[in-house]
């Protein structure tokens, strides 16, 4: 009769969640099989491999006794010879009327008072009798070891690790087998054999699929098999991911005859990954941008990864922002966000008068939308003459309902000497200039700075890394797996840099 062991949470599992090593103290085996199931629960979204670290399966050869009815007995060498069908061998034997002349022997009591005992030989290699045990046993003899005692008792005797298809019983006189003299008037009616079987032909294979191991043959009793299945339960466990289907698999432990095994150990320790070789770059420039991996990848559901990584590289552009200067970028959308209206007249926004001396200012950023397309045109003036400083910058926008931050670049502005004034006008269209809790219009401003002073890139509220370098390159870059926790995490610096990931891998220990 099969049966079945489930290895993640069953009364009779051989593996826990986790990775948590349980056993069976024995389980038994048919031709049917003994199903067992690796199940690593569900699969987190996107999940495209599985990775086996280890599969570790030990089991230890039981023998099992069956029954074989009434031996074939033969007079032999003064003796009789019990033999066993083909293929079996014999593991304990139940003596019908033993005797010596004509009294019964039923135990070692009998032979003791008779003065014998009763020896068992087994054949060798040339068909010659050896004894291999006696009751009353045998102490060592000078370099003659003892010979084993096997249990007799109410006529049953108990062969332990004489383990042979053919036995010969012989009642016998003499205290060393080299001068056992086998007694005259020995009779015996009959014999019980019980097999000792150990399991044959073990074999374990997925389910309608690949064998995973096997023991071709006799697997002596008391002998114990290690092996590690990662291979083959890895091939299995990615072909079911690749089918569409759960990771879980369905195995079976097979013999050729009834078996049992003890000390049954069996585990499968992995990982599921979401790997995305290349997801998109990201050019960050002031504003924090998700790392959405690229059309088709949905954002990782609530399960959080045990680890993630990435290759990642870096390029500065030399630019950054001063975040003391800089309004919070405007997130809103829709048309109920206070502001100003910028039309054809200039719109003034005053920087604080000893802001930015001695920089070079690279950007401004103005937040809000255009409600139509329209072209804005920016110029830094001197904040006490009113002049204008370098050439005004232009920018034209779509319509939009989304209000963000729109960039303009200076790349003729001069070295800041002076308090500044920042004037926005639109030369055709109207603009929706958000505004600050104070009424001011909200600007963002970056500077020129070849030097990235070890300035953090952002990864939701943790930081990545320190950027100490215009170029940067890192393999196996270690992510904090909880910021892919239900959707892609933000990424975000006051540098102005790209950010190009490779081979990002999601990990989930199972």
């Amino acid at each position: 009769m099969s049966g079945s062991l489930n290895l993640i949470a069953a009364e009779r599992s051989i593996m826990e969640p986790a990775g948590v090593l349980a056993a069976l103290s024995s389980v038994e085996v048919t031709a049917q099989g003994q199903a067992l199931t690796i199940d690593w629960g569900r699969t987190p979204r996107g999940a495209n491999r599985a990775e086996v670290a280890r599969a570790p399966l030990s089991l230890t050869a039981w023998a099992r006794e069956a029954a074989l009815g009434a031996l074939a007995l033969a007079t032999a060498g003064g003796g009789y010879e019990l033999t066993a069908p083909a293929g079996r061998r014999l593991g304990r034997v139940a003596l019908r009327g033993l005797k010596a002349g004509t009294l019964a022997i039923g135990g070692p009591a009998d032979l003791q008072a008779l003065g014998l005992r009763l020896a068992i030989s087994v054949p060798d290699g040339s068909g010659r009798y050896t004894p291999a045990g006696a009751t009353p046993g045998l102490p060592a003899s000078g370099l003659v070891p003892p010979l084993p005692t096997p249990p007799f008792s109410a006529g049953v005797l108990d062969l332990g690790g004489i383990l042979a298809r053919r036995i010969r019983l012989t009642l016998v006189t003499g205290d060393r087998p080299d001068s056992f003299a086998p007694i005259e008037g020995m009779a015996l009616e009959g014999a019980e054999g019980f097999a000792s079987d150990s399991p044959l032909d073990l074999a374990l294979a997925v389910e309608g699929g690949a064998a995973l191991w096997a023991f071709p043959g006799e697997m002596p009793a008391g002998n114990a098999a290690e092996t590690d299945l990662r291979t083959g339960i890895e091939t299995a466990m990615q072909a079911a991911l690749d089918r569409g289907e759960p990771p879980r698999l369905a195995l079976r432990l097979t013999a050729s005859r009834p078996s049992t095994i003890g000390s049954l150990r069996f585990r499968a320790e992995g990982a599921l990954l979401r790997r995305i070789a290349a997801p998109p770059g990201l050019s960050l420039a002031g504003e924090a941008l998700s790392l959405a991996a690229g059309p088709g990848e949905a954002p990782p559901d609530g399960e959080v990864p045990t680890a993630a990584s990435a290759d990642l590289s870096i390029r500065y552009f030399g630019i950054r922002l001063v975040p003391e200067l800089s309004d919070p970028p405007s997130g809103a959308s829709g048309s109920l966000v206070a502001g100003h209206v910028v039309g054809p007249a200039d719109m003034l926004r005053p920087l604080p008068p000893l802001a930015l001396l001695g920089a070079r200012l690279a950007r401004i950023g103005v937040s809000g939308r255009a409600p139509e397309a329209t072209t804005l045109l920016l110029t830094l003036q001197d904040g006490v003459t009113g002049a204008a400083l370098g050439v005004p910058a232009k920018l034209t926008l779509p319509a939009s309902r989304r209000f963000g931050t729109h960039w303009f670049a200076l790349p003729d502005a001069p070295l800041v000497q002076g308090p500044l004034v920042v004037a926005l006008r639109a030369t055709a269209g109207r603009f929706l200039w958000a505004a600050r809790e104070d009424g001011a219009p909200s600007l963002r401003l970056a500077v020129l700075d070849p030097d990235p002073g070890g300035r953090p890139v952002r990864i939701g509220s943790g930081t990545l890394l320190s950027v100490g370098a215009t170029s940067i390159r890192r393999t196996g870059l270690a992510l904090p797996p909880a910021a892919f926790a239900g959707a892609w995490p933000s990424l975000s610096s006051d540098l102005f840099l790209t950010l190009d990931f490779a081979d990002l891998i999601l990990r989930y220990a199972r």
